[in-house]
């Protein structure tokens, strides 16, 4: 063979080596996840919680003081004024700042928020979104009945083991790499917040049980798979896939559940009551939904879960100290157990991070030799 061809050869395989290293890089650049500062991080932990709790006690309010007994009707305005705040923001938004060459920054950052998704059309998008939007029904619809059979005590009591639940439902997912310090430091905060949220009273029914295992199964299932849909997407593009999907299942549900009348019931108890009484419910609701979903695109399903039961401990010392509620001894116990297994958690999760880090380099070096051998 002529020194010529042999020449081209090589380049040949060069050109296609350095091809392939360019495919990889954009796959696992493509791949990687958000990152965020830690201050960021901390803010929209703080925010969701904020607009989670106030959600709850402006639901509790219109439920108690107006006497409004349809709790599906108040889940639905979060998905439905979330679907018009994303259409009314890129309206009024997006198709100006991208008319506009001169605002090329607003541009850029309006373009990575409202962008439809790079790898589907909006079809294929809200088919990837069905089994977060269903599962996300079938848990608010489940955690509805399963009060009809159980007490608040009882249901507290179960709803600790959601962490545990979370960390199976990610380990079958590759969500989460299980180990015996990861397993452990949820069994702690599951044993804490039981000990937390014991009262003493509380009656079980065994269909009620499978209610609310049933509902906190859904839960899990939703948060996973909201965290794969998460995967490449933007935090706006899934609620955009989401919040309709949800809204309309809930509507089914409400139907079937209910029935024409009782729909119209509710929308006149809507107007006797005011409508201005549900301008919290939709504004908290939507933020909320925004939040929880970020939390969960840079972090995991499993540590929403895990700082879902931080706020709880939040909650009760923010009673203890403000409204001056009595605990008893076995829930100061199970609040410090509890703060125990977050502070275990946590640190297990950093020193896998750091373990990730230190074995990146490591990881690339061997697979450049590998590339370097195969082209010589």
């Amino acid at each position: 063979m002529s020194s010529a061809a042999v020449v081209v050869i090589n380049d040949d395989i060069d050109d296609a080596t350095a091809r392939a290293r360019q495919e990889e890089k954009k796959t696992s650049s493509s791949s990687a996840p958000t990152t965020i500062s830690f201050v960021n991080l901390v803010a929209l932990i703080l925010a969701w919680w904020f607009f989670s709790v106030t959600l709850v006690m402006t639901n509790n309010s219109l439920m108690t003081t107006h006497n409004f007994e349809y709790p599906i009707i108040l889940a639905l305005l979060g998905p439905i004024s979330t679907c018009a705040s994303i259409e009314v923001v890129r309206a009024l938004t997006f198709n100006n700042a991208i008319e506009d060459n001169n605002s090329i920054i607003g541009k850029k950052v309006l373009e990575s928020f409202f962008s439809p998704s790079s790898s589907s059309s909006y079809k294929t998008a809200a088919l990837k979104a069905l089994p977060t939007a269903a599962c996300t029904a079938l848990s608010f619809v489940l955690g509805q009945l399963e009060y009809r059979y159980l007490s608040v005590s009882a249901i507290t009591m179960l709803k600790a083991l959601m962490p545990i639940i979370t960390l199976v439902i990610s380990v079958g997912f590759s969500l989460e790499t299980c180990s015996f310090k990861l397993a452990g430091s949820v069994a702690i905060i599951v044993a804490g917040t039981l000990l937390t949220s014991y009262g003493g009273e509380a009656s079980f029914d065994l269909f009620g049980v499978i209610l609310c295992f049933a509902d906190m199964t859904s839960f899990a299932l939703a948060v996973c798979f909201q965290q794969i849909l998460l995967n490449g997407w933007t935090t706006t593009n899934a609620l955009r896939a989401i919040a309709p999907l949800t809204a309309l299942l809930l509507s089914l549900a409400m139907l079937i559940i209910d029935g024409p009348k009782g729909i119209v019931r509710a929308v006149c108890e809507m107007f006797a009551v005011g409508l201005h009484s549900f301008a919290g419910v939709c504004i908290f609701g939507t933020m909320t939904l925004w939040t929880s979903t970020a939390v969960v695109k840079h972090t995991s399903a499993l540590w929403r879960m895990v700082l879902n039961q931080a706020k709880g401990l939040i909650l009760i010392a923010a009673s203890v100290i403000i409204n001056h509620d009595i605990v008893t001894n076995v829930q100061m116990l199970g609040w410090i157990v509890c703060c125990a297994g977050i502070a275990t958690y946590t640190m297990v999760k950093q020193q896998k991070q750091r373990h990730d880090v230190a074995m990146a380099p490591m990881v690339g070096k061997g697979s450049g030799k590998g590339s370097d051998s195969d082209s010589d």
